[in-house]
């Protein structure tokens, strides 16, 4: 499989920084941060499977991918998380996600996470709890979060 030059990073200068929307910035800096592992994905490699409780949540850096579930199927880029609330909640995947083109993603190793996340103070943990909750359309806290 084809990887992109690793050596390249992506770089801005202040005034290209000012433009930036903080979601771009955020992105920005998860991109050139060496804290989360990075792992490349050949276009027509599938990443999650449906029902399959994740071990690991993905930061999309570049490239597409597209997620396939009971409601159709969507095309997610740069920017894009997956994984994360599924594995922080210990329940499967809603879809299928295979890669449409070579996907870079930093990956987020969710039982350490979760491990982390309940050592936070009640209140941090709670706006995790929730955030979660709404991402997955749960009316009910998860037990991995309570």
């Amino acid at each position: 499989m084809d990887k992109p030059n690793k050596e390249a990073k992506f770089t801005v200068n202040l005034e290209q920084a000012a433009q930036l929307s903080f979601a771009e910035r955020l992105l920005l800096k998860i991109n050139s941060s060496d804290i989360l592992e990075e792992k490349y994905f050949a276009a027509g490699e599938k990443i999650a499977e449906r029902g399959a409780l994740p071990e690991f949540g993905y930061v999309i850096i570049a490239g597409e991918v597209i997620a396939r579930g009971q409601f159709g199927a969507y095309g997610f880029g740069p920017g894009s998380v997956f994984g994360v609330a599924e594995g922080l909640s210990q329940s499967g995947y809603s879809w299928d996600v295979v890669a449409k083109t070579l996907v870079t993603a930093r990956v987020i190793p969710i039982r350490p996470a979760l491990s982390k996340l309940r050592g936070l103070n009640t209140g941090l943990l709670g706006i995790c709890r929730i955030t979660v909750m709404r991402i997955l359309g749960l009316t009910k806290a998860p037990e991995s979060l309570s």
